[in-house]
């Protein structure tokens, strides 16, 4: 959560697009300033969150599709009789998604890098 409670001095960073930070504040009056980050800079952030996207659609997409490969040979195990292999597997392959989804969450959670100037 965002903590807005002015303090003098005390920096609020956004998403790295912009630093607020509050200068005096006195009953009535709140002084602040804001530093932005430079208009160059944005299409490179731009461009490394589209990248950083297709680098989390990439794994996200091999992770499945191993899942399906799997889920494939659950089936066949299943059908030829052999129950104990397709539970051992089924649970593998219920620890590779968790472990996908723990992934996927720290990278939505993780803003990217912003470089300095």
């Amino acid at each position: 959560m965002l903590d807005l409670t002015p303090r003098p001095h005390a920096p609020v960073s956004v998403e790295g697009t912009f630093t607020l930070r509050f200068l005096s504040v006195r009953v009535g009056a709140l002084r602040k300033g804001v530093e932005a980050m430079p208009a160059a800079l944005l299409p490179q952030r731009v461009a490394r969150d589209e990248d950083r996207l297709r680098q989390l659609d990439r794994l996200v997409r091999k992770r499945l599709d191993l899942v399906r490969g799997g889920l494939r040979e659950v089936c066949r195990q299943a059908r030829s009789g052999r129950g104990d292999e397709a539970v051992v597997l089924v649970e593998k392959l219920e620890e590779d998604l968790a472990m996908l989804q723990s992934r996927v969450r720290r990278e939505v959670e993780s803003p990217p890098a912003v470089p300095r100037s």
